[in-house]
Parts: structure tokens; sequence; C-alpha cells
């Protein structure tokens, strides 16, 4: 209930009906037991009433807006909503049971509250409600009271519990009573359950804000004692009134970063993690795309290119594809040919590249020339020492002849450990070949394998024009350090 002295009128919660009601303050006791009579000339009559329609024959379930509510008040003057009726709207019969704080701002003219034409007060929706969904459900008691900031104090009886929220509905302050039938809860320990379903044993009616001035001007001697509950000050040197919500003493830090809530660029994570440094830490990063493509790193066909460049138009995106089949073998850059011209030929491309996943993964792409089928066997070599090496993982395939050319990929999860890795690519026996190697490219060229970047060592980047005449076996290694990632 609430008393409006600049309208001399009461304001009442029928909390079994479903409804609120306003009525003339200023009538007799005879006036109010007729219809006549007062400020209002209605005597005892309801001169507002809402929440529910259907009790009264104007309406059904559907423009019901109000559950079992408590605590009707209007909204003070200089708060953004005054003027308005604000319930606590406990949510007792909602399909889904949650409990709201809400407002309406009855209509008015010159003659008093706006009757509509069917017979119901306007208007037909909350001027503002506010609701935490099944988190906040009270089924009894609870209240909630506008302040002269703007905000709202939420009381949650049935948990005990007092939220202060900003008009966006964001929650800056949160307090626990800690006072129970038999005395205080230390702070480290959850309030036992209630009696009844839902409830805790530190239930309250509702809380109030008083300010000091309002205090002051009760002419009351008021003396701050010790505090309510036993509580250890887990920062004793740490001035955190106001920024310490969890009660411990410490201005809080949720997410553990380092960085104080008030000041945290991303509450949900550390601010410090920005994989694509746009300014966005990752945890708070819809999209954390490190080379700027559009396309999420968790889906990124080429990491460190764009996806979307593939002047092949053969699915791979051009950072990531060894041979750009859009382009003349003649013309592809960096290219070494043999000027034998009269024997078959053979040119391919070998690559290593360290993905994200902490896999090794190989690529094979060639272009032949061939008028006889061949077996060619990929091995990947761990380097021992500089006379030694062991193959970790091959494969075989069969080479067409007179097709066009082929691509392999395959990946292996390398050993622990920082190791160096060769990739061996030769003819099964039986062929008569013979090797060949660029000016300057050694067996085993040392390349730094880094994630997700394909890498290649001088000269490795061009195509391997390999004639099959003189000697049983045609080696082109391409080698790379790695240090497997730990988590």
């Amino acid at each position: 209930m609430d008393y409006k002295e600049l309208l001399d009128q009461i304001a009442l919660a029928g909390r079994s009906m479903n409804e609120i009601y306003i009525i003339d303050n200023s009538t007799t006791n005879e006036e109010a037991a007729t219809r006549l009579g007062g400020n209002s000339g209605l005597g005892g009559d309801f001169l507002y009433r809402w929440g529910n329609p259907q009790v009264y024959n104007r309406g059904d379930w559907s423009h019901q807006r109000f559950y079992a509510q408590h605590d009707v008040q209007w909204v003070n003057q200089g708060h953004p909503l005054e003027g308005g009726l604000m319930v606590f709207n406990n949510g007792n019969g909602r399909a889904v049971p949650y409990s709201s704080v809400d407002i309406v701002m009855p209509q008015m003219n010159e003659s008093g509250y706006i009757l509509n034409e069917n017979s119901t007060f306007g208007p037909m929706e909350l001027a503002w409600t506010w609701d935490r969904g099944e988190d906040i459900y009270s089924a009894s008691v609870s209240g909630a009271q506008a302040l002269s900031n703007g905000h709202m104090l939420v009381t949650q009886g049935t948990k005990g519990t007092m939220y202060e929220i900003n008009r966006t509905g964001e929650i800056v302050w949160r307090y626990v009573n800690p006072i129970g039938p038999d005395g205080p809860y230390p702070q480290s320990e959850a309030v036992p359950d209630g009696n009844r379903a839902g409830t805790t044993l530190n239930a309250v009616f509702k809380a109030t804000h008083y300010t000091a001035s309002y205090v002051e001007s009760m002419n009351v001697n008021i003396t701050v004692g010790t505090y309510l509950e036993s509580w250890y000050d887990a920062c004793p040197h740490t001035q955190a009134w106001g920024l310490d919500a969890n009660g411990d003493g410490c201005v809080d830090d949720t997410d553990g970063d380092g960085v104080p809530n008030h000041h945290d660029a991303c509450p949900e994570g550390p601010d410090d993690v920005d994989e694509d440094a746009d300014g966005v830490p990752d945890a708070c990063d819809e999209v954390v795309d490190n080379d700027g493509d559009g396309v999420p790193n968790t889906s990124d066909a080429c990491e460190g290119h764009d996806d979307g460049e593939d002047m092949d138009a053969d699915g791979v995106p051009d950072g990531c594809d060894p041979v750009d089949d859009s382009v003349p073998q003649s013309n592809q850059s960096n290219t070494t040919q043999h000027n034998v011209s009269e024997e078959p030929q053979l040119v391919y491309r070998a690559a290593l590249t360290m993905e994200s996943n902490g896999q090794l993964l190989a690529s094979i792409n060639g272009i032949q020339d061939l008028n006889t089928n061949l077996s060619v066997v990929y091995e990947l070599l761990q380097i021992i020492n500089e006379s030694s090496s062991v193959v970790v993982a091959s494969t075989e395939r069969a080479v067409v002849a007179n097709e066009t050319g082929f691509f392999d990929r395959w990946s292996i999860i390398p050993p622990e450990g920082q190791a160096r890795y060769c990739l061996e690519v030769r003819w099964s026996e039986g062929i008569n070949a013979s090797q060949e190697h660029l000016p300057g490219h050694q067996p085993c060229t040392e390349v730094p394998v880094q994630a997700e970047n394909t890498a290649e060592g001088a000269n490795s980047a061009n195509f391997r024009t390999l004639s099959l005449t003189a000697a049983t076996a045609i080696v082109l290694i391409l080698a790379g350090w790695w240090a497997r990632r730990t988590n």
C-alpha cells in the first residue's frame, strides 16, 4: 500500500486478484460506502484498477499482467519514471514461474483516470519491466523501491537478497541478508534452505533505502556497530567500498585477469589475450580473425591468407595452393625448367606446414608429362644427426601415365620435443631416374616451420623439374625446425 499526498489517494495491491487499485482518501466513512463524494466525486468506487481485467469480465487470461504481486507504490518525483505505479510482480501462475519488477503509467486527464471504451483502464502494456528469468523467483513477500539516482532497489524476499539495478537492468550492487532464525551466517558459507521449496532461512519481507538526510531529520541517535555477520577481510589494506560485490573485502576481478571489474574491457576473460590484434579481447570478440579475411580462425581454410583469393578456382585459397592451375607452367614464377624436351617430365612442389592443432601437414602438388605409370613414395623423416634419420610417417600413390597432375595432403602428430624434419619424395624401385638439384639446393635445407603458414627454404618455392633418365632415386627434401606447442 502507498499514499500519494498530492492526490490524496491510496494505492492498494490485491494479491489474490492479481490487480492494483487506487481509491480516494478524501471521502468520509459514509461517502466511502456510496458511489458519491470525496475529491473524485466517486465515493468508495475504484478510481483506477489494472493488472487483470478478466476478474471484472473485461478480458481473458491473455490480458493478465500481474501475478500475485506485492508492494505497489508510486514512483517518486525526480525519478525518470515518476508518477508510475511500481510493483514486485511475484509471478505465481505464470506458465514458467519468474518474478519481475513492473511499472505501469496510469493515463489521466483533468477529470481523473481515463476509462477506455471497453471499460478497462489503460495503458495496454507496461512502461518498464525488469527480470532475470527463473534465476530470480520469489513466490511470496518481496518488493521494489525507486531510488533518487534513477536506479531501483529490488528485494527477492524468499532468498533474503537485495539488488540495486540501473535503468538498463544491470545489477550494480547485491547484498545477501546474513541473519537467520538462529543468528548470523558466515559469509563463506551457503545460507541453509528454508522450510518451503525455493526459499532460504535468511528471508526478509522487503528492504527500504533511506538517505542520510532523511535519517538526520528523524533526530534519532544512531551509532555504528560491528558487522552483522562473521566476516574475514581478505584485503584489509584495500579500499573496496562500492567495488566488492562478493563481500570478500577485495576489489572484484571476476575473470581473474588482473584487471578490476570496474576497469575490465572484457568481463568474460583476460583483457590481454587478443590474438587477432583488433583491440577486442578474444573472450568478448565475436570473430577472432588473425589474417583479417573475414573468416574466423576456427573456420579458416588458409590461415595467414585471404580465403577469398582463389585465382584458379580449385577450392584451395591461393596462399595455401602449391600450384596455380590458371597459369601455364611456362609462366609460373621461379619455376626451374630443364632443356631436355625429349625426356618425360615431372614437375612438382612440396611443402611442410605446422597447423594450429599441433599437426605437421605435408603437401605435394605435381604436374607431369609421363608416358609410363609410376609409384611415388612420400616419407617424413626425423633427422637424428647428419648421418642418420628415422622415418616417422610414409605414404604411397600411383601416378598414371598421360594424366595432367596430382595433389596430396597428409598430416601426423609429431613426437614430443624439438626436432628437425625432412620431406622426401622418391620413385619406387625399378624406375630408371636421375637426381637433380637446383643451384645451391642442399639435400636437406633448414626451413622454419610456423603455425599454419607454409614454410619453405631457399629455392623450395620453385617447381622441381625432374627428368626420368639416369639414377635410381630422385629426392627433394624440405626441412623444418619444429617446436611442439604446449597448453
